[in-house]
């Protein structure tokens, strides 16, 4: 890099040539005359701009609060409980604790054998050993996260609930809102996958057989009906279930395994291979879904 002094004399070098010059023409070889107008500056080395290194996104961390239900097993002769967030309470031999993996990971807080003692780091917990009032807890519970839109520990909490109580007189109620929240997350402008399709289907036929109230079997069937209505009209998330694609025609082939749709119809795939090319293209299996389910209507 040039000292400052240096770059001060090479910037005033093209004043001082121009005014020692007289009056008389002046040849010079042509390597030796220097145009003032050719004569350039030193362009000043570029600054180099900070590198601002980007922070890390900070990471989310599951939530260690809500209802944390028994998986079925156990630990040191306890119950192993999950909050459906990445949560688990285990018993470790001496001490409740919550943490990220059951039987060891990070620990969120810890209490007393006692579930109902105090817990640490500001935790608090209460446990419903009496049936009747877990029953009615687990219930209430699913029905608030419904309410607040909370779907997935809705639909964790209702099926906890008909798990534990399939007799009960309110297990009609939580197949009803079983059949609503399959489909809860699909926006307007999307259509059910089929594995969603069946599930509120499922859900809604367990509503009839498990009460014999007019209301939820009306609400029910209604329900239902609304959503035959939709998949009728616009059946995509059925085609999508039904198709395979051969990736060397790049066309839509017919699935090998299914000899028909197989929800309530005699049709084959075959009374619908319109151009009979033994193949079931995207608009020939439109038609068979939406056939199926105004039939089902």
């Amino acid at each position: 890099m040039m000292k400052p002094a240096r770059i001060f004399l090479l910037l005033l070098l093209p004043i001082f040539l121009f005014s020692c010059g007289g009056e008389e023409d002046v040849v010079a070889d042509d390597a030796t005359v220097t145009n003032p107008d050719e004569v350039k500056t030193p362009i000043d080395t570029p600054k180099e701009e900070p590198v601002v290194e980007e922070e890390p996104e900070p990471v989310v961390l599951p939530n260690p609060n809500g209802v944390y239900l028994p998986t079925g097993e156990e630990k040191n002769g306890k119950p192993l409980y999950a909050n459906g967030e990445g949560f688990f309470m285990w018993f470790n031999g001496s001490l409740w604790k919550i943490s990220d993996k059951p039987g060891g990971g990070k620990t969120i807080s810890s209490g007393q054998e006692s579930i109902n003692d105090k817990w640490s780091s500001g935790g608090k917990a209460r446990h419903f050993p009496d049936e009747e009032f877990a029953k009615d807890a687990l219930f209430r519970l699913a029905v608030a996260y419904q309410g607040s839109t909370d779907n997935p520990n809705a639909i964790r909490l209702f099926e906890q609930f008909v798990k534990d109580f399939p007799e009960d007189k309110m297990v009609a109620e939580a197949y009803l809102s079983l059949g609503d929240l399959a489909i809860s997350d699909v926006k307007p402008d999307e259509q059910p996958s089929f594995s969603q399709i069946q599930n509120a289907q499922t859900s809604y036929n367990l509503v009839r057989e498990k009460s014999q109230e007019i209301k939820l079997i009306t609400d029910s069937t209604f329900n239902e009906g609304g959503l035959i209505e939709r998949v009728a009209e616009n059946p995509e998330g059925v085609v999508e279930h039904y198709l395979t694609f051969d990736k060397n025609k790049d066309e839509v082939l017919q699935s090998t395994e299914y000899s028909s749709i197989g929800i309530n119809s005699e049709k084959a795939f075959g009374d619908f291979d319109l151009n009979d090319d033994k193949a079931i293209d995207f608009g020939e299996l439109y038609d068979v879904a939406s056939y199926v389910y105004y039939s089902n209507m």
